[in-house]
């Protein structure tokens, strides 16, 4: 089976998923599974990041972190929120994919996405950035990686029209194919509707679920 732990972002509290009701209301008060101000990695590393958004510093509030503590095993703790006096800013899962079998980070440069930050983040984590500059179909500069891109353990989607430079676009196909994803390319309406912003899920047994 699948195992989910679910906070609830009003009480800073676990909550009990057998006795309440999924209403919208109560949804909307729940920390979600893409959180961005922390992330507890494979290897039981807990990083704290840098938000650009100031209201979003507040997913890193010590309830959360303890609840987090209590149900994984938590090795060491990466703490780069210091980077925010420098107005340097690296927006976790949302400015970073991972491909963490072959430990490759990619990210697309943005006000929330940082160089130094990256560079910081690989440093420690011993992963290899792939850093690109990304566009929507107006040519504004896409905020978070995550909407044009996501790895999983066979595939990668990800808009490539999104990336206009030739050299980069190219550099970021070859990574993917070296390390043997197949490679979906999406159209800017299909990542305007999340089809870029996926998770690849496993079971407690290590299997994929069925779909």
């Amino acid at each position: 089976g699948m195992n989910f732990t679910v906070i609830d972002n009003k009480t800073g509290k676990e909550a009990d998923c057998e006795k309440i009701a999924l209403t919208e209301e109560w949804a909307k008060g729940l920390i979600y599974c893409d959180m961005e101000g922390f992330a507890l990695l494979e290897d039981g590393t807990l990083v704290l990041y840098p938000m650009f958004a100031v209201n979003r510093r507040n997913e890193r509030k010590s309830e959360f972190l303890e609840i987090i503590r209590r149900n994984f095993e938590v090795k060491r703790l990466i703490d780069l929120t210091w980077w925010e006096s420098e107005n340097q800013f690296l927006e976790g899962t949302g400015s970073m994919i991972f491909d963490r079998e072959n430990k490759i980070a990619y990210a697309g440069r943005s006000p929330r996405t940082c160089e130094p930050v990256i560079a910081d983040f690989c440093k420690q984590m011993g992963y290899t950035a792939v850093i690109f500059d990304a566009y929507d179909q107006n040519g504004a500069l896409i905020y978070h990686t995550n909407v044009m891109m996501s790895v999983g353990t066979k595939f990668a989607v990800i808009c490539l029209s999104a990336i206009t430079d030739e050299q980069q676009r190219q550099a970021v196909v070859e990574s993917l194919e070296r390390t043997g994803k197949k490679v979906i390319d999406i159209s800017f309406e299909q990542m305007n509707n999340y089809a870029g912003n996926m998770l690849e899920l496993k079971t407690s047994d290590g299997k994929a679920p069925a779909g």
